[in-house]
């Protein structure tokens, strides 16, 4: 009576003696195991930690395996100096690395130590301030991306420094971030090329805010680089970059 089976399931053969309400209690209660099963091996624990601290395993239950997904710190953008005559564009801020690894419970200890770096900040008149530094954990670095350089606004043609994204090692994935873009003057006129750079991921890329003189825009999160300012008489500061993340999920 429903003893045959078909991918761990029992179900009525015509050579079973003729029971459907077993038969039909034998499938369900096989089909309802599955489903716990499937349940229990899928479950999982998302954390967003930010800062220095310990990471403690979970122990009741243990977990199987953790992703961890870790973004450095982004740059600001660079400011402009205002001459009191033309225009001026400061380049964008290099955005964070990105790495990530999948761990066994067994590879970590039952407390780990973690370090997320904090984003840059603008400055007026000045260059963008770099990432802190980089995010680690256990063996993983995603490193802070560097500030765009600022520019004096010009009648003329003139140019500022993209900054770098960062790098990234110790993954199974290791991607770098993206570099800003250039800021530049072309006849006293900006073209508006101090993008801030995007992390993979992450946030993406970050363009200047209005077609007026302004400080650049603020990163997205996370990763994201600060876009270059936008100046001519008065000084700007470039936008902020955003703060790196890790993102740890367990799966039980």
């Amino acid at each position: 009576m429903a003893g045959t089976t078909s991918k761990g399931l029992r179900y009525q053969d015509v050579g079973d003696a003729p029971n459907g309400a077993a038969a039909s209690k034998n499938l369900a209660d096989d089909v309802n195991g599955h489903l716990v099963r499937y349940d229990t091996g899928y479950a999982v624990h998302i954390r967003t930690v930010a800062g220095s601290a310990n990471f403690v395993k979970p122990t009741n239950p243990p977990a199987r395996v953790h992703w961890v997904r870790c973004w450095g710190p982004a740059a600001a953008g660079g400011g402009v100096i205002g001459a009191g005559s033309g225009q001026g564009e400061g380049g964008g801020g290099g955005a964070g690395g990105y790495t990530e690894k999948w761990y066994n419970d067994a590879d970590l200890a039952a407390s780990e130590p973690y370090v997320v770096g904090a984003g840059g900040s603008g400055v007026s008149g000045a260059n963008g301030n770099n990432g802190s530094g980089p995010t680690t954990f256990k063996g993983l670095s995603a490193g802070p991306g560097t500030g765009g350089q600022v520019m004096t606004s010009t009648t003329g043609n003139a140019g500022a420094q993209r900054g770098a994204g960062g790098t990234a090692t110790g993954g199974d994935l290791n991607s770098p971030g993206g570099d800003g873009g250039a800021g530049r003057v072309l006849g006293g006129q900006a073209v508006f090329g101090g993008r801030g750079g995007a992390s993979p991921g992450g946030g993406g890329e970050t363009q200047f805010p209005t077609f007026g003189a302004g400080a650049g825009a603020a990163g997205d999160s996370p990763g994201g680089a600060g876009s270059g300012a936008f100046g001519s008489t008065t000084s700007q500061a470039g936008g902020g970059g955003a703060d790196g993340k890790i993102l740890i999920v367990s799966f039980y």
